[in-house]
């Protein structure tokens, strides 16, 4: 075991997948500052980038490839290019994967979730194992974190799709740990705890359970990567997992008691079927969101001063913003939370009550005007901008084309520029005027 982390991997090579944001962002700039060599993989060229350069700007040394990991041909040609320009990896971290939560009653016709989930939490992880081991293995020594959840061993409602995926990478690790004890590579799986990251902000339930940041998510890995244990995971996790396995039938009330833990709230008011992803929400699914938002604004729960200063300079570049002030853009960023659109969902629905609209940074999604096609929403463009602004209904229906990341901005915060910054107030109506002006005149 490395005393430090600059101990155990000062001059080596370490990959990161994921690395363009969240926890892999995080391993990658504390690997960056404590000397090692990071390889920085993930599909968002400009996000690498970003990493990239904040990494260098530390000091430190980066190197980014773009790659899906979902597509086995793209790791393939991702793990040749790396082994012919650096030789071998020390460290392997897959931390890369997608979370889905629908419960099973909305799943009968989408086969097609469990098929992408897996694809990339587990067929994802085991291509690149594939690709390095042999390097890892003709070298005797390296070592490879794949990080996992501690729902795999706590269990729980509509994750059926994300667990499994999980579950199937905890047990391939754990039998090619079997394969290579002697052989001086190292097998780790990281039973993360929930953490505040885009993937887990579609899940209402969780603003109210206590999480670690992104930069404490990545000590976990980081002391991973200096101590080389078998398993890294919480105690209420592994509690969980042994009562499982000694009282299966007790599994629903020990994770509800773990839940009442968690929150300090009695078991009547300890929520555990929220509405599905992709459904409208239901009314305590609302009433959640709502709270974790007035917790914003309110400052009971801080927002991340990095993630508000990222979002601050997207809304800067964006037409809609162009006449606030920095201070504006950052009061906008500092209560918008990430949210997660899967192919096939409603971002907005025709004739709703306006709500939050969305800054759209990853995806595509079809815009709809009753029934029928008007357009497309990229990234960079904003959904749902009318209603906030101008206090109507919802003016069309937008449908994710793909797996959309968002951004939900509050509507009273719109609405205290609106007011306070009549220059603000006379540029967005402009522009919202202008793109629904053929709807007005139908």
């Amino acid at each position: 075991m490395a005393r430090t982390l600059q101990n155990a991997i000062r001059g080596r090579t370490v990959m990161v997948t994921g690395a363009s944001s969240g926890i892999g962002k995080e391993v990658a700039l504390k690997v960056g500052a404590a000397d090692g060599t990071v390889l920085l993989v993930a599909r968002r060229r400009e996000l690498l980038e970003e990493a990239k350069a904040e990494i260098e700007a530390r000091g430190g040394v980066a190197h980014l490839y773009v790659c899906d990991l979902a597509d086995p041909d793209d790791i393939d040609a991702v793990a040749a290019k790396v082994l012919d320009q650096h030789g071998h990896i020390d460290v392997l971290v897959n931390n890369a994967g997608r979370s889905i939560r629908r419960e099973i009653a909305s799943s009968y016709d989408r086969f097609h979730d469990f098929q992408r989930t897996m694809q990339l939490n587990y067929f994802g992880p085991v291509k690149l194992i594939l690709d390095l081991l042999p390097s890892m293995r003709e070298r005797g020594s390296g070592q490879i974190i794949n990080v996992s959840t501690g729902g795999v061993q706590m269990s729980g409602p509509m994750f059926s799709a994300y667990l499994a995926s999980k579950a199937a990478l905890d047990a391939f690790s754990r039998s090619l740990g079997f394969e290579l004890s002697g052989e001086g590579v190292h097998i780790t799986t990281v039973h993360m705890p929930l953490v505040r990251t885009a993937m887990a902000a579609p899940t209402r339930m969780w603003d109210n359970f206590p999480a670690l940041s992104p930069d404490e998510a990545a000590d976990l890995i980081c002391d991973a990567i200096r101590k080389r244990p078998v398993r890294v995971a919480t105690p209420l996790s592994n509690f969980a997992q042994t009562a499982y396995a000694v009282a299966p039938g007790l599994d629903h009330s020990v994770n509800a008691l773990i839940g009442r833990l968690l929150l300090r709230q009695p078991f009547r008011k300890l929520k555990l079927r929220p509405a599905a992803a992709g459904d409208r929400p239901a009314e305590g699914d609302l009433a959640l969101r709502e709270a974790f938002r007035r917790r914003l604004e309110s400052g009971a729960v801080a927002a991340d001063p990095v993630e508000v200063e990222r979002l601050a300079n997207r809304l800067r570049h964006i037409p809609l913003f162009e006449a606030c002030s920095p201070a504006e853009l950052k009061k906008l960023a500092s209560t918008a939370y990430p949210i997660a659109f899967e192919e096939g969902e409603e971002l907005c629905s025709e004739g709703d009550e306006s709500a939050d609209c969305y800054v759209v940074v990853e995806g595509e999604a079809a815009l709809t005007i009753r029934r029928e096609p008007v357009g497309v929403v990229r990234a960079g463009e904003v959904v749902g901008e009318r209603g906030p602004i101008e206090g109507s209904p919802r003016a069309a229906t937008v449908t994710a084309t793909s797996r959309v990341h968002a951004y939900a901005i509050s509507q009273d915060r719109l609405e205290e520029i609106l007011s306070d910054n009549p220059d603000a107030a006379t540029h967005m109506r402009r522009l919202v005027r202008a793109r629904y002006a053929p709807d007005s005149q139908r």
